[in-house]
C-alpha cells in the first residue's frame, strides 16, 4: 500500500492586534499615550532636573546603565564578557586624568569605553572572531592595563 505524504501545517494563533481594525489600534495607542502622560505629569516635580539626576545616579550606582547596554548586546544574540573590565578601566582613567581636569577625566573615561567597544566590534564583525573569544581576550587585556596603571606611581 502506498501512503501519501501529507504535509501537516501548523498554524500559529493570530495576534490579538492582528484581528482588530486599524481604528482600534489607533485608539489603543492614543489611550496608552494618554494614560502614560497623565501618570508622568501628575506630579510637577517628576520631570524636574533634580529627579532625573537622582534616577540616573541611583541607576549608575546599581549597575543599571551597564545592564542597559548589555541588554542590547544580548538581544542581538551576542555576549560581552568584558563589561566589568571596561568599567574598571574607565574608572581608573577617569581618576588619573580627572586629577588635573574633571571634565577631561569624564571625557577620557567615556572614550575608553567607546574605543574598547569599537575594538571588540571590529574583531567580531570584520575579523569574524566569536564574540565570546573577542570579549574574553579584551577582558584579560583590560584587567592587565588596570593593574599596570593602578600600580604605577
Amino acid at each position: 500500500m502506498e501512503e501519501k505524504n501529507k504535509a501537516v501545517s501548523v498554524s500559529r494563533p493570530a495576534s490579538i492586534f492582528a484581528k482588530m481594525p486599524t481604528i482600534n489600534k489607533t485608539f489603543l495607542a492614543f489611550l496608552f499615550l494618554f494614560v502614560l502622560s497623565s501618570l508622568l505629569f501628575r506630579d510637577k516635580h517628576f520631570l524636574s532636573v533634580e529627579n532625573s539626576m537622582n534616577i540616573l545616579l541611583k541607576a549608575s550606582k546599581n549597575g543599571g546603565l551597564l545592564a542597559l547596554g548589555m541588554s542590547f548586546v544580548i538581544l542581538s544574540g551576542e555576549i560581552d564578557l568584558s563589561v566589568g573590565a571596561v568599567f574598571a578601566l574607565s574608572g581608573v582613567v577617569m581618576g588619573l586624568v580627572g586629577e588635573q581636569n574633571p571634565y577631561l577625566g569624564i571625557f577620557a573615561g567615556i572614550m575608553v569605553g567607546v574605543l574598547t567597544g569599537a575594538m571588540i566590534s571590529f574583531m567580531v564583525c570584520k575579523m569574524r572572531i566569536s564574540s565570546w573569544i573577542a570579549s574574553l581576550s579584551m577582558l584579560f587585556a583590560l584587567r592587565g592595563w588596570c593593574r599596570f596603571w593602578q600600580e604605577s606611581p
